[in-house]
Formats: structure tokens, C-alpha cells, sequence
């Protein structure tokens, strides 16, 4: 199913003397809630709490017009930003339970460098499935971004179908029937390969049991999948069936755009390396034809694709996210495809890296003036 554009906003605060971080984390939550389809918000701040530093968890649920209730969405993308002593930290989980504060897989993170006193400019852009988040303060550029990239293969109508569990599954091996809360007759097939991934829906009084695993399918019926080789049990209602129905990832920047970021769970549907589960990832790109607004030059975009440092898989490629070639641009900037208005993107020449093929970061489309 296709994406829906971007919303992008942007803005000024000035200084409050002290809590500055805590002000740019109410930022973040305003800009992001507010993204809707259907007069549903994607994202939510699910918790919040202060232990000396202020912790926000927030969920995304990809297309909230998929499903309902507690079963609604296509994805489960659940990510963590957590004000320190030295700025704001943002990692991703696999599953987080908000009446017991309890998660699966944090990864490790970035940080941002935010100071808690000085006014800050920021620009936002947000999806259904993606975010990214820039702030200018005291002449310093941050960025940060967390969701689910495109993979090609979850967006096809043969192969991308994903649905949720209606009833627990009550065994495992091979034969095992997974009940669907949705018909996904024509978007998977058999003999295709598809992820089951044990997810805690709200109201449940405890976090569910750290499963994932890749299964063959057998056969797809209205409102049934059958499986093989399943190794897990049970997986409970609210579970995610499909194809690529998490790798939420994340990452930070400051001054320089970083190589890496972080995941809970690689593309392969293992645990990233490390005890912490982390994931790192290269930026590459390829090269579209781009223009500045007075065509006086010619300028390069290229979109950001998020390939593992391993062979766990490929994650998909960033549409809110982008390398522009550098030229006489400041911070902010806002430049179009052929005087397009529906194509315009913010340019952020002071995030730059050699895994943005020389060029800047930018953000879009959809960037007003």
C-alpha cells in the first residue's frame, strides 16, 4: 500500500532558561501526533515518566485505517527518547508494555548534544511509518529520526499483505493455523516466507513472550494462514503475520551525519549484534536529477538506502529522508523540483557525510516557505 506524503512543519522557540530539552521532547510529540489519516494519528506518546531525566515511549502503528481497536495498523515501530545530563538520547524496541514499563530488545542509540537552556529553530518531517526530526541551536545543526523504511517487497500486493493474530496460536511445527484479523487472500501466497513477531496490544497487564521468527507458508485462506516450522507458542492476539512488519530503526546527528543507526531486530529477524541488540547501517545512494529554484545550477538528490552491515538483510530506503549535492545552501533552505511547490524539500548543509556520497541531508517532500 502506498505511502501517504509527508506532513512538514517548522518553527522557532525561544529560551526558557532551563528545561529546553524537555521543551524540544513536547515538540516532537506535537509535530508527530499531529500527522493523521483518517482523523487517526499513526503515533502515539504511550508513556511518560521522570526518573531524574524525562523518559517518552512512543508507538506507531503504520496504517491506523488497517484493522481496529487494539488490532489496528499494519506495523508495530516503537521507539524511546530520553533526556540525560548531556542532551537526548533515541533508541528503538521490539515491544514495550506500558502498565508495566517493561520492553523487549532496546537497542543502543545516538545522542544529540542539546544544551537544557538556549531557544532552538527545528523543521519536522512525518509519515505513517517515518519521522525526522532537525534542530538548529546556537549555530548547531541535530537531527533526529526513527521508523520504517520502504522495502520494496513489503509495498507489493502479491507478497506485502500483513495482518494481526485474533486468536493466540495453540502449538507449534508445522500445519499450525494462524486466524487473521483481515482478508489477505491476493497479498500473500503459498510458499512465500513471512514473519510472526509476538506483540503486546493495549490493556494487557504484562509484556508477551520475545518471539520472532521467518515461516513458510503452507496455504492462505479469507481469515487464516497456515504455517510450517513454526518454533514458538504461543504467539498471542495482536501479533504481527506478513512480510517485514517491524525493523524499526533509528539514529541521531550532530555536525556530522553518522553512518550508523540502530534496530531491534535485523531484517533476517534475529537480534542485532551486540548485547543490546544493535544494528549499524551504511548510507548509500543513487543519483536522481535535481534542481535549484533560480536553475542557475544543477543540483543531485539521491534517497537514502538503509542496507545492514552484515548480512542480516535489507532494511528498505527512507521516503522522508534524502542526500542533496552541497552549493551555496544554508541551513533550512527550501528547494524545488522544476518550481514544483509538492516537491520542495528543506536542505541542511551543515549535516553532511561521505555516507550521503558527499552530499547534505535533506527532508520532504512537501517543505513549506
Amino acid at each position: 500500500m502506498a505511502r501517504s506524503a509527508p506532513t512538514c512543519t517548522k518553527g522557532t522557540v525561544g529560551s526558557t532558561g532551563t528545561g529546553q530539552r524537555r521543551v524540544i521532547m513536547d515538540q516532537i510529540k506535537t509535530s508527530i501526533e499531529a500527522f493523521q489519516i483518517s482523523a487517526m494519528s499513526p503515533w502515539l506518546r504511550v508513556d511518560s515518566y521522570i526518573s531524574t531525566y524525562r523518559y517518552d515511549v512512543y508507538h506507531g502503528v503504520g496504517n491506523p485505517t488497517l484493522g481496529s481497536g487494539a488490532l489496528k495498523g499494519d506495523s508495530d515501530l516503537w521507539f524511546l527518547l530520553q533526556e540525560h545530563g548531556s542532551g537526548i538520547y533515541i533508541k528503538t524496541m521490539s515491544d514495550f508494555c506500558p502498565s508495566a514499563n517493561t520492553y523487549q530488545r532496546l537497542a543502543s542509540g545516538d545522542t544529540i548534544a542539546v544544551d537544557d537552556s538556549s531557544g532552538f529553530d527545528w523543521w519536522c518531517a512525518v509519515n505513517e511509518y517515518e519521522f525526522c526530526f532537525i534542530i538548529i541551536q546556537g549555530g548547531t545543526c541535530y537531527a533526529l529520526w526513527a521508523g520504517q523504511p520502504l522495502n520494496g517487497l513489503s509495498d507489493s500486493s502479491l507478497l506485502g499483505g500483513r495482518a494481526r493474530l485474533s486468536v493466540a496460536t495453540g502449538m507449534s511445527g508445522d500445519g499450525v493455523v494462524l486466524s487473521l484479523d483481515r482478508d489477505l487472500t491476493g497479498k500473500l501466497t503459498a510458499g512465500q516466507s513471512i514473519y510472526l513477531l509476538n506483540q503486546t496490544v493495549d490493556g494487557e497487564a504484562g509484556l508477551d513472550a520475545d518471539y520472532c521468527e521467518i515461516v513458510p507458508v503452507n496455504s492462505v485462506g479469507s481469515s487464516t494462514v497456515t504455517v510450517d516450522s513454526v518454533d514458538n507458542n504461543p504467539y498471542e492476539i495482536g501479533s504481527l503475520v506478513g512480510l517485514y512488519p517491524f525493523c524499526c530503526v533509528s539514529g541521531g546527528a550532530g555536525v556530522s551525519f553518522t553512518n550508523s543507526i540502530w534496530c531491534s531486530i535485523h531484517p533476517n529477524g534475529t537480534t542485532g549484534a551486540g548485547s543490546a541488540g544493535q544494528s549499524r547501517v551504511y548510507f548509500t545512494s543513487s543519483e536522481e536529477p535535481y534542481m535549484d529554484p533560480d536553475y542557475a545550477s544543477i543540483y543531485r538528490m539521491a534517497r537514502i538506502h538503509i542496507l545492514a552491515l552484515t548480512s542480516a538483510g535489507v532494511y528498505g530506503t527512507s521516503q522522508l529522508m534524502f542526500s542533496c549535492s552541497l552549493g551555496t545552501q544554508a541551513n533550512g533552505d527550501r528547494m524545488l523540483i522544476d518550481g514544483d511547490t509538492s516537491k520542495a524539500y528543506w536542505v541542511f548543509p551543515s549535516l553532511v557525510g561521505n555516507y550521503l556520497g558527499g552530499g547534505c541531508l535533506a527532508i520532504g517532500p512537501g517543505a513549506t516557505v
